[in-house]
């Protein structure tokens, strides 16, 4: 795959960069936390970095919302969310993580809830596509 990318988040497009190291993927794209009303104010988009491996997700956000959640079938683990309003702490209870590799394109699907507390706050479902530019 090349290194410029279009990544497909539930249908949302954005361009991004993709890099191989060993067996883990890297994916980068920029996005605002609330698209609209942050290009009118000027902000920073966040700087998204994905990495899979195996059959696991990671998804490491930085800028005005800071997050690192990890994704993997079966389990629950701790996420970290920090907003300009304050901590968040929950866990990503994954349900399905399916990862798809192929030569000219990463497709992975997820459905995962999450957690504070232990009392269910969402269930989500996730379909990511990677393509080359």
């Amino acid at each position: 795959m090349t290194e410029k990318i279009l990544v497909r988040i539930n249908g949302s497009e954005r361009d991004g960069t993709y890099r191989r190291i060993g067996s883990t993927d890297y994916v980068h794209y920029r996005e605002y936390a609330e698209e609209e009303n942050a290009r009118k104010a000027g902000e920073e988009p966040d700087q998204v970095l994905m990495k899979l491996s195996g059959s696991s997700l990671e998804i490491v956000r930085s800028g005005k919302i800071r997050s690192r959640m990890m994704f993997e079938e079966g389990k629950c683990i701790p996420a970290e969310y920090e907003t300009p309003y304050g901590r968040i702490e929950m866990d990503v209870a994954g349900h399905r993580v399916h990862i798809s590799r192929e030569e000219s394109r990463i497709l992975v699907d997820m459905q995962y809830r999450l957690l504070r507390a232990g009392e269910e706050i969402s269930q989500n479902t996730v379909s990511i596509e990677i393509l080359p530019v």
